[in-house]
């Protein structure tokens, strides 16, 4: 059941995608305009590793150190957001696919939100197994 109540979670997450003249928020729900998914990006985190609370400097010092691992990707500081709970993430255009599960990995992370310009998909890290996903 943990699952089922994840995916529901993951459908209503929102994340933040900063424009040069907006600030954008979208979910699987409620995806933005398809101009908006032209290029490959992630949107990854290392808070709360292993889905454990875990203290604001942690999470900080964990996150500057994946800010470290994409200094080679043009990255977006962004936020995942779902009801009052927010994490800090970074929105990272033309990574790829298993570049993005290797990240999740290291940072112990359950999944990771992908768009690979055709869906937007959430995917277990472990498995590498689509959990939810929508179509453009």
């Amino acid at each position: 059941m943990i699952e089922k109540d994840l995916i529901e979670i993951y459908k209503d997450n929102t994340f933040l995608l900063k424009t040069e003249t907006d600030d954008l928020w979208f979910s699987l729900n409620n995806p933005l305009d398809k101009v908006h998914y032209k290029n490959k990006f992630a949107i990854l985190t290392a808070w709360n590793p292993n889905n454990k609370p875990t203290s604001d400097t942690e999470n900080q010092e964990a996150n500057e150190m994946l800010r470290i691992d994409l200094k080679e990707y043009t990255i977006l500081d962004s936020m995942g957001k779902y009801k009052e709970h927010q994490e800090v993430s970074y929105l990272v255009y033309d990574i790829s696919f298993e570049d993005t599960l290797a990240l999740g990995v290291k940072y112990k992370q359950y999944s990771v939100f992908y768009n690979d310009t055709n869906e937007l998909s959430y995917i277990e890290c472990s498995s590498q197994r689509i959990l939810v996903s929508k179509k453009l």
